[in-house]
């Protein structure tokens, strides 16, 4: 699991987008510094899931976290699914509960 900072934009501002498989284990390994990059930015965040293969319950808390921390530091966050449809499905399914807008795929 990687965090990379969206081409054209420069970290902390900008997009983010995470790769590989977005689980228990890679929130435990990307939980801070996700977060410390969501504080830092000077406007809204958008994280693309595009590259995500595997999306779970820890997972989107984190996203969940992520969206709280925007909005404490006066910014908001949206989310632009995964490709995989096994993995975007989640989203779908938990769209219309979550704080923070998913966007159709691009």
């Amino acid at each position: 699991m990687r965090i990379l900072v969206a081409e054209g934009t420069r970290a902390p501002d900008g997009a983010l987008a995470l790769t590989g498989e977005f689980d228990f284990t890679a929130v435990l390994e990307l939980r801070r510094e996700f977060l410390t990059m969501i504080q830092l930015a000077h406007s809204d965040v958008e994280v693309s899931l595009a590259g995500v293969s595997f999306l779970d319950c820890a997972a989107v808390g984190l996203l969940v976290e992520g969206w709280h921390c925007a909005v404490n530091h006066g910014n908001d966050l949206s989310v632009t699914p995964p490709r995989e449809m096994v993995a975007g499905r989640v989203l779908d399914v938990l769209g219309p509960t979550l704080p923070f807008p998913v966007l159709r795929r691009r």
